[in-house]
């Protein structure tokens, strides 16, 4: 699992969560909405 952030919305990004072989994505708004 990785952290990692989309280039959208605000300033920093939007939050995502990758799988090891970054195959897979998912945004997680209701863990936070950005990795600041």
């Amino acid at each position: 699992m990785k952290l990692a952030s989309l280039k959208e919305g605000g300033r920093d990004g939007t939050l995502i969560v990758v799988n090891r072989d970054m195959s897979r994505a998912v945004k997680v708004p209701d863990i936070a909405t950005t990795l600041q």
